[in-house]
This record gives structure tokens, C-alpha cells and sequence, in this order.
């Protein structure tokens, strides 16, 4: 009678659920770059005007 519920058989399902998770987390990874590529490119473009049009107050200095 144990046997069945030691056996790994039941486990293997609850171990196909964790895998499913992992593609879900890739999906918000690829929104997260490109939210913090233009906060990259902005202090790292200081050099660089802004969309805005308007050159940083360093430049102009």
C-alpha cells in the first residue's frame, strides 16, 4: 500500500508545473531590457541630445 504513494510516478506531474513557470519568466525579462535601455542610454548618452530635443545642460557647458 505505501508503495503508490512513495512511488515518483505522482511526483513527475507536480515537477512538469515548475517547468512551465520558467518560459513565463522569460516573457516579463525581454520588457525589462527595454525599459532600462533607455534609462542606460540616457546617462550614457549625456553627450547626446535627448528625444526631447533638448541638449543636457552638461553638454551645453
Amino acid at each position: 500500500m505505501p508503495d503508490p504513494e512513495k512511488d515518483p510516478k505522482p511526483r513527475t506531474p507536480e515537477r512538469k508545473d515548475p517547468k512551465p513557470a520558467e518560459p513565463i519568466r522569460k516573457d516579463p525579462p525581454p520588457g525589462e531590457p527595454e525599459r532600462r535601455d533607455p534609462g542606460r542610454n540616457q546617462p550614457a548618452g549625456d553627450p547626446s541630445p535627448p528625444p526631447d530635443g533638448n541638449p543636457p545642460p552638461q553638454a551645453a557647458g
